[in-house]
Order: C-alpha cells, then sequence, then structure tokens
C-alpha cells in the first residue's frame, strides 16, 4: 500500500498540469481569434474608408474640372471685356485728340466752368478778352480779370446756372471790338447740368457795319429833313 500511492498522486499531478496547459492554448487560440477578428474588421472599415475617400476624391477632381471650366470662360470674357475696353480707350483718345485740336483752331473764345464756376478749359482765343494762363485752371470765374466792359462774366454764369436757361448778349471791349456773349448750361449725356459754357464770338464787323448803316440812315434823314 504504501508503494502504490505515491504513484496515483504524480499521475493525478500529470493531469492538472496538462489541463492547464491545454486551457491556456484554448484561451490563446480565443484570442487570437478575436484579434483576428478585429483585425478584419478594421481592415473592412479602413477599405469602405477608402472607397469613400475615393470616391470623393472623384467628385472633387469634378468639381475642380467644372471650376476650371468656368474659370476658362470667365477668362475668356475678361479678354473680350478688356478688348473692347481697349478698343474704346483708343476712340475716346481719338476723340480727345479731334476735340482738342477743334478747340484750339477755332476763332470762338469759350471757357468750361464747372458746378462751382472754376474754371475746367478755355480755347486759346478767349484769352484775347479774357487773362487766362494753364494755371488758371481750377480758379473762380470770378477771380479772373477780362477787357470787357460793364459785364460781370461769374454773375452771368451764376444766373444761367441757377436757371438752366441760356442766355446770350451783345458786350464790348476795351480795345473796341464787339462780342456776342453767349452762356448755356453744361449738359451731360445723362441730361445733368454740371456747368457753364462761356463763348465770345466776334461780331465786330458785323456791329461796324451796323454802326455805320445807322449813321448813314441818320444822315440821310438829316438831308430829307433840310431839303
Amino acid at each position: 500500500m504504501k508503494n502504490i500511492m505515491p504513484s496515483i498522486r504524480l499521475h493525478y499531478k500529470n493531469d492538472s498540469a496538462y489541463k492547464n496547459e491545454y486551457i491556456g492554448k484554448h484561451d490563446l487560440e480565443k484570442k487570437l481569434n478575436e484579434r483576428i477578428i478585429q483585425l478584419e474588421e478594421e481592415l473592412q472599415y479602413t477599405k469602405e474608408c477608402l472607397q469613400t475617400s475615393n470616391e470623393e476624391h472623384l467628385v472633387y477632381n469634378e468639381e475642380l474640372v467644372s471650376i476650371n471650366e468656368e474659370y476658362q470662360s470667365a477668362n475668356d470674357e475678361l479678354l473680350k471685356i478688356n478688348t473692347q475696353y481697349q478698343y474704346k480707350n483708343e476712340e475716346l483718345f481719338s476723340l480727345y485728340d479731334d476735340m482738342t485740336n477743334y478747340l484750339n483752331s477755332t476763332d470762338i473764345g469759350t471757357i468750361f466752368l464747372d458746378e462751382n464756376l472754376c474754371i475746367r478749359k478755355f480755347t486759346p482765343s478767349i484769352t484775347k478778352e479774357i487773362n487766362l494762363k494753364m494755371q488758371d485752371i481750377g480758379r473762380p470765374m470770378s477771380n479772373i480779370v477780362s477787357n470787357l466792359i460793364n459785364d460781370d462774366l461769374n454773375m452771368g454764369a451764376s444766373e444761367v446756372l441757377k436757371s438752366h436757361m441760356s442766355s446770350e448778349k451783345e458786350i464790348k471791349s476795351k480795345n473796341g471790338s464787339w462780342y456776342l456773349l453767349k452762356c448755356a448750361p453744361y449738359c451731360t449725356l445723362e441730361n445733368s447740368i454740371k456747368g457753364v459754357v462761356l463763348s465770345l464770338v466776334d461780331i465786330t464787323r458785323s456791329k461796324h457795319a451796323e454802326i455805320e448803316m445807322f449813321r448813314s440812315k441818320e444822315r440821310y434823314e438829316q438831308l430829307v429833313e433840310n431839303s
């Protein structure tokens, strides 16, 4: 009996170790399977994210293509507008040159006044009777000295600016010349009054002829009366 008991106890210990080893392997296999499942789920999620990302990338590329087409269209339109703008500028420069040459060559003296009755521009022929220089541009008309007798150009321009009605009258200069003074509102294309235009038309010859005709008439009437 003494020899049998130890043998039985040893066999019991081996079975317990085997059982523990089996349980350990089973737990490890279970954990590995769970990890594999987890990795597969993560892989599937990653695939889905990549698929979504690819779809978003395609949509983004399509939007970029659309934006690029719109940009190209806008750029073409801007080039067209720029060409038209350059053409209009050339027309305006040409028109400005034409008007400048016309004003410089005309015998009609003209002054352009702004809404504050300050000088904007003038023709060279006006300087014959009104003392104007290029540095006078921007100065009030009331500060300008003229050779015209008994006439306030600033007052006449002010009345025209208020009434929006043109006026004209005959005036004489200190050197004996006669002029037809015309005052007219400066009207824009939008039909807005932005100042006054003063012009002097030389009528010296016709005025002298008129005076001589009047004197001749007086002499004739005197002769008739004396007869």
